[in-house]
């Protein structure tokens, strides 16, 4: 399920039944709910992870609510 991804702040994300994961290099893992697929592989095509996730889903958490995994 987890791509391992170039990022500075995120190690890998993950995709399954419209939820995004977020798995950040200090272990927190993230799980965002109602993410189309397209989100997820522009978030991992990005040349800038971080920014991507950021700007798309982050910054909407009214759009995408989420919860800690661990």
């Amino acid at each position: 399920m987890w791509v391992n991804v170039q990022s500075s702040n995120i190690d890998a994300v993950g995709y399954q039944d419209n939820r995004l994961f977020i798995r950040f290099h200090g272990g927190a893992e993230y799980a965002y709910d109602k993410v189309p697929r397209e989100v997820f592989q522009e978030i991992v095509r990005a040349e800038s992870v971080g920014s991507c996730f950021h700007n798309l889903i982050k910054k909407r958490p009214e759009k995408y609510p989420y919860r800690r995994l661990n």
